[in-house]
């Protein structure tokens, strides 16, 4: 039986880092870059004396200046070479550059593994380690089990393969969470949602808690609560909905439209396009059959003539004066006002002054 142990964030943190530095999820080694860096992993158990370890590997985003080291070392106690430079000397060193390692000839119960990098800036994630790492030998008669050799290692390339692949089959529920799947995926899980046509400028976050809602508002759809869910997962900004029956009992039918078949949504932000055309796109698959929606952006105070319902929170801009040396600011709403002086009162207080 083959095992599999997966570095994740609990074993990064533990690992002794040089150069190094952890990501945001912990979930990754970052290097920068320019003097040599090193990681020390937390040693791996076997369980079991003599554990014979197959095969380490792990993904590596690096520049193309970047030389990258991984050095293993397998024993059956914790009684370690004393001092950290006679355990480098006995750990093996393998060609510089691979992302997949077999571990070949290593048996012990502990495995230590170490990463040295230098030059340009890299990234080092999804580390994992196999014991035996490989199945496809044992199949084969005794005969053709000599292991480190020719025919083991040509047959590990087909196991190695084998087992991504697995790999990949035991992920799909994964690939079919809207939290964690692959960004380019997202637009296929929503049509099948029956959310068509989101087009490509939605925020990735926003687009994640689309699709984690999707079931709830497709259950909704034609009522305001669905509008307004997903109004408030496409933007932060305050808004509300007004329909005409609403309209009629305010006395702004006129200003909002009277047409009774389309609702208005009023946002108070600053108009912005790409914002009202990812919102008509969505908004209208969840309104009922025949209705449209028209949206408006509400920017600095209501006033008559601003096309805005005055139930809605809404005030007259009240006109005030404004006398120079005052301390008043002068905003819209402003204006100034003074007091005529000839000329004789003018050189009468500065002759005061």
């Amino acid at each position: 039986m083959m095992k599999k142990y997966m570095v994740g964030p609990g074993r990064l943190k533990k690992a002794h880092l040089t150069g190094f530095r952890l990501s945001a999820d912990g979930g990754a080694l970052l290097y920068a870059g320019g003097e040599a860096g090193t990681v020390r992993f937390a040693r791996l158990d076997g369980a079991q004396e003599g554990c014979p370890w197959g095969r380490i590997a792990f993904h590596a985003e690096t520049a193309a200046d970047t030389v990258f080291t991984v050095r293993t070392y397998a024993s059956d106690t914790l009684a370690l070479p004393s001092g950290a430079a006679p355990l480098e000397s006995e750990m093996r060193a393998h060609p510089p550059g691979c992302r997949d390692l077999l571990l070949t000839g290593m048996h012990g119960r502990y495995l230590w593994v170490t990463l040295t990098a230098k030059g340009g800036p890299a990234r080092f994630h999804s580390f994992r380690a196999y014991a035996p790492g490989e199945n496809f030998l044992q199949t084969f008669p005794e005969v053709y089990r000599e292991e480190g050799g020719f025919f083991h290692r040509y047959i590990s390339i087909f196991s190695v393969l084998y087992g991504d692949l697995q790999e990949r089959i035991d992920a799909l529920d994964i690939l079919l969470d809207p939290m964690q799947a692959q960004r380019e995926l997202l637009p296929v899980y929503a049509e099948w949602f029956g959310l068509k046509a989101l087009g490509d400028d939605i925020e990735e976050k926003r687009l994640r808690a689309l699709l984690k809602n999707a079931y709830a508002l497709i259950r909704k759809k034609g009522t305001r609560e669905a509008v307004e869910a997903a109004v408030s997962i496409l933007t932060d900004a305050p808004f509300y909905l007004i329909e005409q029956r609403q309209a009629r009992g305010c006395g702004a039918a006129g200003a909002l439209g009277a047409d009774p078949f389309t609702c208005t949504l009023m946002l108070r932000c600053p108009p912005d396009e790409a914002l009202h055309q990812r919102l008509l796109r969505v908004v209208r698959q969840l309104l009922p059959v025949r209705m449209d929606i028209r949206i408006l952006f509400e920017t600095g105070s209501p006033a008559l003539d601003g096309v805005l319902g005055l139930d809605v929170g809404a005030a007259l801009a009240v006109p005030k004066e404004g006398v120079l040396d005052a301390g008043i600011l002068l905003d819209e709403t402003g204006y100034l006002s003074g007091i005529a002086m000839d000329e004789k009162e003018v050189r009468a207080n500065n002759d005061g002054k």
